[in-house]
């Protein structure tokens, strides 16, 4: 998965109030992705 698709699943799960699971191994960037859902 490109970062350009996980970017677009930020997007699309910003706008709702639902529960995100974010899994992935040590150093892959997953609290980037946390702060990118909280930020949108």
């Amino acid at each position: 998965m490109e970062i350009s698709d996980v970017l677009t699943q930020v997007e699309q799960v910003s706008n709702t109030d639902a529960t995100v699971l974010i899994l992935g191994e040590t150093g892959t960037g997953k609290e980037l992705i946390a702060k990118a859902v909280h930020n949108q």
